[in-house]
């Protein structure tokens, strides 16, 4: 694997090497090395994309990746291939466990396993009125939750208020975790997130008088 996790969203190459230390050869088609790498809970969060090998061929039949070849004494195959995990994470457990195994004929090498955690982030936004009118102050909550396998640091996110400010006017900001800042028109916030866990920013807006016979006012 290229990574020690990955994000939603994101690729993830995985490279599996394959040296001939014995005393005898393998050569097709009598006598072909062979192994297979089931991807069952790889694919509950990821699609396959592709594969290659420097030597033999490789074939993919969903959940299964097999390579077979000539393997002379000595010899080494390099397989490569790569998912892309799904965004947003929605059915699977936001783990990408692999196991390859070494089928071939006469030889009982234990499976090779990897686990990756996804990361992942959701963010909701919602204001506490569908309508306001003059003076009315609205309060807005943006809601950060860490849905993956895997602690995120430094998450980072702007709201563009351009189409809220034209008509109402900045008040205050509160975070319960990592760090809010407000630069017109822009809100962004910054911070870390444990597996599991979620963070509050809330926010308020004071509505202007309206430049046109326009009312009420609506927070969507």
């Amino acid at each position: 694997m290229d990574q020690s996790q990955v994000s939603a969203g994101g690729t993830l190459t995985y490279t599996i090497t394959i040296t001939n230390t014995g005393q005898v050869g393998f050569a097709a088609p009598a006598n072909p090395a062979h192994i297979s790498d089931n991807l069952t809970d790889v694919l509950d969060d990821a699609r396959f994309d592709s594969a290659t090998a420097d030597r033999g061929r490789t074939t993919f039949t969903s959940p299964t990746l097999v390579w077979t070849g000539d393997l002379p004494i000595g010899a080494t195959a390099t397989i490569t291939y790569t998912v892309t995990v799904d965004n947003p994470i929605t059915d699977g457990d936001a783990m990408l466990d692999n196991s390859v195994t070494n089928t071939t004929p006469g030889l009982s090498d234990p499976p090779v396993e990897t686990s990756t955690p996804v990361s992942a982030v959701d963010i909701t936004k919602s204001a506490d009125v569908e309508r306001a009118v003059e003076g009315d102050v609205v309060t807005y909550q943006v809601v950060v939750t860490n849905t993956g396998n895997a602690a995120v640091q430094d998450i980072d996110f702007t709201d563009d208020l351009s189409d809220v400010l034209d008509d109402a006017t900045w008040a205050d900001v509160a975070t319960s975790t990592g760090t809010a800042t407000f630069t017109t028109p822009f809100l962004s916030w910054t911070g870390d997130l444990a597996i599991g866990k979620s963070t509050t920013i809330t926010y308020r807006v004071v509505v202007n008088v309206p430049d046109r016979e326009t009312s009420p006012w609506t927070t969507s």
